[in-house]
């Protein structure tokens, strides 16, 4: 059971013969919601067959579906680095979830203090793949050995 769906149209303009832009490519396309991208160069920009596997209700198991993404779009999901791994390290577990009416400066200091706790694990886990050790911790673990430590630095 699959299907391939294309869900918006794909626009793309190339500027060119601007002195002060050299050959400026604006990528447009509706997807589940608006996508837009500048690039600078790109080989080509096509659409890619992708697959997931989703539940079927009337099935009742995980089915395969294929559907159509643009090269563009996939490029800049899977090559942002680790900036949208880190978010969503952070908002996982946030501090501030259930937490209104502080001070102006108690929301900046909550969120430095989960950034620093994300970029710790993320650190941990990179040294223990350079060195060639198992991890000793999910990212939960960690999280709770560092508020153990902080309610009880005796442990």
């Amino acid at each position: 059971m699959s299907a391939i769906l294309n869900w918006g149209p794909l626009k793309v303009a190339v500027l060119k013969g601007d002195s002060k832009s050299r050959d400026l490519i604006v990528v447009s396309n509706y997807d589940q919601k608006p996508f837009y991208m500048v690039l600078h160069s790109i080989g080509t920009v096509t659409w890619l067959e992708k697959e997931k596997l989703l539940w079927s209700t009337s099935a009742m198991k995980n089915v395969v579906y294929k559907f159509l993404c643009c090269n563009v779009s996939d490029d800049y999901n899977f090559e942002m680095n680790d900036n949208d791994v880190a978010d969503q390290y952070r908002l996982v577990y946030r501090i501030q979830r259930f937490q209104r009416n502080f001070k102006w400066w108690w929301a900046l200091w909550l969120w430095s203090m989960e950034v620093t706790i994300v970029n710790g694990y993320i650190m941990l886990k990179r040294y223990c793949e350079l060195v060639g050790v198992a991890i000793p911790y999910t990212h939960h673990d960690f999280r709770e050995k560092i508020a153990h430590a902080l309610l009880d630095p005796s442990t």
